[in-house]
């Protein structure tokens, strides 16, 4: 110990000697240069008569800093570790401040443009849009939201974000009718930045004119009524149709509708074969198209008897012959829930069937909706009595179902239902 503060204390007089010499220098110096130009200012020169210790302090301090680390070098017995808990590598790292790191801004999240953007012109009746969709497979936690930009491609201007949205999809309603417009769309991060474009997509937007009439068009008188079917029209503009009628091609148009038609079908009550009728389209703008016009005609009868293939039962059935009935026979049951289930094509349905005093009640289903129940108990016998009529429906295919309830007859106890055969029209 000893040792090493006289090593100290030798050192510290040698450093004081050199420090004392080169201020004797530099006052040589200074002096000789205020002699060598009299308009240097008085302010400029070093004052040799200051105190010493305003020029030596530092360097004196700077010193034995120096020794006193050269010191604890020299003796590793003495090395200090410093007082307290020691600082990891981590809290290091969070204590430190690089001012030229701290000027370098984060990078920005890489944001992926969105895709499948599609646009349609929609006409609508209050105030035609364009209709904009598109996808976006970025983490919403990274989305602002989008930018839309839009070219009148009609009279071409720079491109600039002409709206923006915060969900995927888009309404425009500044339009000029009859313009093609280009539009694409661009992701905005929630910290700042854009994506590239979207794919582009060009929308013209339709001038107004009415749609096409309506095809396929026919009317056939049954029994009552007319059935007046046509084809869906294949402009997407359509959203209903009108159904007018006349006695002849030239005398007044009478509106059958009291709302717009949304189905291709109208039954007609009151009407009956040669009536003329009138079917048109209707857009979305209320232009309505030129009618297309056909005569109602009788529909011809097809008789479907009890045996054929478009029949087919679960429970159990029989058939029994008798001479009254269509072709000699009845399909019977008595079996409550026994079903009996008839595929046809048409405008009108008709069961024929025979009525006697053990006979009960059957539930009636036409596509599976619930029409009615037949009671075909009767204290007399009879024949090809029509119990059950079903018209006015829309040309196509249909099933009628019929389900025994095991009830019905007010004087017996039994409850059998029958069914000679169908008439389809």
């Amino acid at each position: 110990m000893e040792k090493g503060t006289r090593r100290i204390k030798g050192k510290l007089r040698i450093l004081l000697a050199a420090l004392a010499v080169l201020m004797l220098f530099s006052t040589v110096i200074v002096f000789g240069a205020n002699m060598a130009n009299p308009a240097l200012e008085k302010a400029d020169a070093v004052d040799i008569n200051a105190p010493k210790f305003t020029q030596e302090k530092p360097i004196v301090e700077r010193a034995l800093a120096e020794e006193a680390q050269a010191s604890s070098t020299e003796a590793p017995a003495l090395s200090a570790r410093p007082s307290g808990k020691s600082l990891s590598g981590k809290a290091i790292a969070e204590n430190y401040s690089d001012p030229a790191a701290a000027a370098v801004e984060e990078p920005r999240p890489v944001l992926l443009p969105p895709t499948n953007l599609e646009g349609v012109f929609v006409p609508d009746q209050s105030a035609p849009y364009v209709s904009l969709t598109w996808k976006d497979s970025n983490p919403p936690s990274k989305v602002k939201g989008y930018n839309i930009y839009r070219v009148d491609l009609s009279t071409p201007s720079d491109a600039a974000p002409y709206d923006f949205s915060k969900k995927t999809n888009y309404k425009d309603y500044k339009l000029e009718l009859g313009h093609t417009y280009r539009y694409w769309v661009t992701v905005v991060g929630k910290s700042g930045g854009e994506s590239e474009p979207s794919n582009t997509v060009d929308v013209l937007t339709g001038i107004p004119t009415k749609p096409p009439a309506p095809t396929g068009v026919s009317a056939a008188a049954l029994d009552p009524g007319v059935g007046i079917d046509w084809d869906k029209s294949s402009d997407p503009s359509v959203v209903g149709y009108n159904v007018y009628y006349s006695k002849s091609i030239g005398s007044k148009k009478i509106k059958l509708n009291s709302s717009l038609i949304t189905t291709t079908h109208y039954y007609h009550k009151e009407g009956v074969a040669g009536l003329y009728y009138h079917v048109t389209a209707v857009n979305i703008l209320n232009m309505e198209s030129d009618a297309t016009t056909v005569q109602a005609t009788a529909a011809t009868p097809v008789f479907i008897e009890d045996d054929n293939p478009q029949i087919n039962v679960s429970g159990y059935w029989k058939y029994e012959r008798y001479v009254g009935p269509r072709d000699g026979k009845i399909r019977i049951s008595d079996e409550a829930g026994a079903r009996l289930n008839l595929k046809f094509r048409g405008r009108q349905v008709k069961l024929y069937v025979a009525t006697y005093w053990s006979l009960g009640s059957a539930r009636i289903y036409i596509d599976g909706q619930y029409i009615t129940t037949v009671n075909e108990y009767s204290p007399t016998t009879n024949y090809n009595v029509m119990a059950f009529s079903q018209a006015g429906l829309a040309l196509g295919d249909h099933v009628l179902t019929l389900e025994l309830t095991g009830t019905g007859n007010p004087s017996y106890p039994y409850n059998f239902f029958n069914v000679d055969c169908f008439e389809v029209r």
